[in-house]
């Protein structure tokens, strides 16, 4: 008895003291207290107070451990301007796994689903949708400069930054700002920024290992400032690899971010600065799978062979060695803010950007009887080390080099009433693409992975190398812009603006055949306009109406043939499908009304959302992981985006964010010379309710967070005849947070839980089609089906963490 008194009397003095702790004292209540032995006058209290920065009301001080928390665990801040925008601030992305991933990072903000193929982050077969729009018509900014994939859109985020280095990560569901240098911007922009170099030198440490043999080492070192310099920089380094969650296969990563800042005054707004991202990744493939196969197998489905064998029935083509992915990718910008004037601030972003690498698959075709371009038979057979009566194994290399440059510059003038803005945008892309093929040895190897050394590729009769796929485009985009925002009396602003982009395409198809080059020009206007109107210090409303595009992938306007005669009754080479000459881009109206309130406990927004795209792009990768186009016609979409979060109190920040979506398909779908009355029919990948929430404790250092996140069913073909289930998922992180001692600076650990309930599922479409069971088309003409294919996704993982400064 006397154990359990004790041991009750514990309990509630332990409790007791918690509360009183002043590690839960509020912020704002702490701030009245005055140091005793400090007398100041009311003249001196007046002039400190005048010259007091403006109060951040976003943030919480657990005044003990003299740190900061956001409100909603970091996952939602205070916003400004005409349009909803989400942001994944430091305070969370510090607590999440720093094999994490910007999609990853971002996915439990309103609206923002992500379709994923392993928990660990470095896999380039992901995608994320947002209200129902792609990756593919999201724009990718990293420090202002765009990154992402130039000639297809879409991004893989393993390539943007590692995790250890974002400040935040911002979602601008709407379609982001007038200034933004990007082509493919109609379902929104993912902002990314680097945290800022240190002022004082450090360095910073951090290893990481758990499942799936995951480990990954970080280091990152700041300069402090230089002298009388005023120039600061951080470089970092990582180094990351994972075994394959299902199936055989493994992922590398190599990846180097640098940052240096020379400010002009006393902050950084006015500055000068260098960025630079590099990654160099080598992963394995996750096979997307049809329904039918994800229903008799589960997560076995479509998996890889884990060893080469040259007498199977496919010559070993299945082999996972022949489906590694590499890919290096260089990003560069120098953004410069000078303010000339009190009132006229100068700003400009020149940037460039090298991509190559190679999307490769195992592949077993014949050796003779094939065709060099349109109509040109060739003699004699293919070397094949691997043959099988008369069909060779080779590796299919699709590789593509992509540069970039180009810059933005803009002037502002400001107002006591008055911000005024005028800028211009050019845009160089130059995109190489080949189709090659290597002999596989009988040991399942075949030489240079990367795809690029023409001794190891199969030969023309001249010597030259047989490129089934040839093809070499350029971009040309001059943009101009201007907005002008005025704030009037009852502390309104409204803000409109035009912007007019011209773009052309010159493609040139290098491959023998009737067509050599064509060129396309688009002149795409894109009005916007909004309101701010600031209620109080607290609430607002804002609305907006902005117009955004999205350019078609570069292999639309090429002309492809067949290459060989078998399967042809004409026993003929030939065009098997004819490239776009007048492929239009894809356009959005979109308009947003929404109310915003940031409290002293809680941060909110509630936001009503409606689009109409005409000339609807929807991208979808073949079996050789190379995208291609359908234009959906027209497409409505409309909904509601929410989110809330609370400061600490006691400890504890709540999140809770959602949507609710309705999409439909407005016209039918153009096929075979006929139409499918898909008008009226659910749009894909949009499902109708999605969800997050999330709840963070801090105690002395201590922190837990757990979130969960639901994704609710989506249609995988335009004529709603076949799609996948919802599922939840639900994540923990726990960790300390320590203080510095003698050399060592913010020592931290922390465990990352993925998927608690160890599930495995589709995560979301891989490739959509337009029906998947034999439908009658407006003519009476039956269409038979093709099968969608999904991502899996699932498994349980931990992966543990520890890092220190020095």
């Amino acid at each position: 008895m006397l154990l359990a008194l004790s041991k009750r009397r514990w309990i509630f003095i332990t409790a007791f003291s918690l509360l009183l702790h002043p590690g839960f004292v509020l912020a704002d209540e702490a701030k009245f207290a005055s140091p005793p032995s400090q007398k100041i006058s009311k003249k001196h209290v007046q002039k400190l107070s005048d010259k007091a920065p403006p109060p951040k009301p976003e943030h919480f001080k657990i005044s003990s451990q003299h740190r900061t928390i956001s409100a909603g665990a970091g996952l939602i801040a205070p916003e400004e301007g005409m349009m909803e925008k989400s942001t994944s601030t430091e305070a969370y992305i510090k607590t999440q796994s720093p094999t994490a991933n910007a999609f990853q990072l971002i996915e439990l903000q309103p609206g923002a689903n992500v379709s994923s193929s392993d928990q660990v982050g470095i896999s380039s077969q992901t995608d994320i949708q947002v209200r129902g729009i792609s990756g593919s018509d999201l724009g990718y900014l990293l420090e202002g400069m765009p990154v992402g994939d130039a000639a297809y859109g879409g991004g893989s985020p393993a390539q943007f930054a590692d995790s250890e280095n974002y400040q935040s990560i911002t979602l601008n569901q709407e379609g982001g700002e007038i200034e933004d240098p990007l082509l493919q911007a109609a379902g929104g922009v993912l902002s990314m920024h680097y945290i800022n170099p240190a002022r004082k030198p450090s360095v910073k440490t951090g290893f990481t290992y758990g499942s799936w043999n995951t480990d990954k080492e970080f280091i990152r070192v700041d300069t402090g400032v230089l002298g009388g310099t005023k120039i600061r920089a951080f470089g970092s380094y990582s180094y990351t690899q994972a075994n394959q969650w299902r199936g055989p296969g493994s992922n590398t990563r190599n990846h180097v971010d640098f940052k240096a800042i020379r400010p002009f005054g006393d902050n950084d707004k006015n500055s000068a600065a260098v960025v630079m991202s590099f990654n160099r990744t080598i992963t394995g493939y996750y096979p997307k799978v049809t329904q039918s196969q994800w229903e008799q197998e589960g997560k076995n489905a479509g998996l890889l062979a884990p060893h080469f064998d040259p007498n199977n029935d496919v010559g070993g083509s299945n082999y996972y060695g022949l489906d590694e992915d590499p890919y290096q990718v260089i990003y560069a910008g120098a953004p410069i803010n000078w303010q000339f004037t009190k009132h006229l601030t100068f700003k400009a972003e020149p940037y460039g950007q090298y991509i190559f690498g190679n999307s490769p698959t195992g592949d077993q075709f014949m050796t003779s009887g094939n065709y060099a371009g349109y109509d040109q038979p060739l003699s004699g057979d293919f070397p094949a080390p691997v043959n099988n009566g008369g069909y060779g194994t080779y590796r299919d290399n699709w590789y593509q080099k992509t540069t970039r440059a180009g810059a933005t510059i803009s002037i502002k003038h400001d107002l006591k009433w008055n911000h005024f803005t005028l800028g211009y945008w050019y845009d160089h892309v130059t995109d190489s693409e080949q189709m090659n093929y290597v002999p596989v040895e009988q040991n399942g190897y075949a030489p240079n992975i990367w795809g690029d050394n023409p001794s190891t590729m199969l030969p023309l009769p001249d010597g030259q190398v047989w490129n089934t796929t040839n093809m070499y485009s350029v971009k040309h985009t001059n943009a101009a812009y201007i907005e002008d925002q005025l704030d009037l009396p009852f502390r309104i602003h409204l803000t409109g603006g035009f912007k007019e982009v011209i773009e052309s395409i010159d493609a040139h198809n290098l491959v023998s055949g009737p067509q050599k080059s064509s060129r396309t020009t688009y002149a795409i206007p894109l009005p916007r306009a909004g309101l701010v109107w600031k209620l109080s210090n607290h609430d607002q409303i804002f609305a907006n109406g902005v117009t955004n595009f999205r350019t078609p992938s570069v292999t639309a306007f090429y002309d492809t043939y067949n290459l060989t005669n078998y399967g042809d009754p004409t026993g003929l080479g030939g065009i098997s499908a004819t490239g776009a000459q007048n492929l239009k881009n894809e356009y959005s109206i979109n308009e947003e009304i929404g109310w915003r309130h940031k409290g002293r406990y809680v941060v909110t927004s509630l936001t009503f959302f409606n689009y109409n795209f005409t000339n609807r792009l929807i991208t979808s990768v073949n079996d050789h992981n190379i995208s291609t186009t359908i234009n959906a016609g027209g497409q409505t979409s409309r909904g509601v985006d929410g989110a809330i979060g609370f400061k600490p109190i006691r400890g504890f920040s709540p999140y809770l964010s959602f949507e609710y979506l309705d999409a439909v398909n407005n016209s039918d779908m153009a096929v075979g010379g006929t139409y499918l009355p898909t008008k009226g029919k659910k749009a894909i990948e949009s499902p109708e309710f999605s969800g997050s929430i999330g709840l963070r404790y801090d105690w002395h250092g201590f922190f837990g967070l757990i979130t969960a996140h639901y994704k609710g069913p989506q249609y995988s073909t335009f004529m709603n005849d076949q799609s996948i289930p919802g599922y939840a998922t639900a994540n923990l992180s726990v960790g300390y947070k320590g203080k510095d001692f003698g050399p060592v600076k913010a020592p931290s650990w922390q465990l990352n839980f993925t998927n608690l309930s160890n599930q495995t599922y589709l995560s979301g479409v891989g490739t959509p089609t337009l029906n998947a069971q034999a439908v009658k088309a407006i003519n009476g003409t039956i269409i038979q089906g093709q099968a969608p294919k999904y991502y899996i996704d699932g498994g349980f993982g931990v992966i543990g963490s520890m890092s220190a400064g020095f």
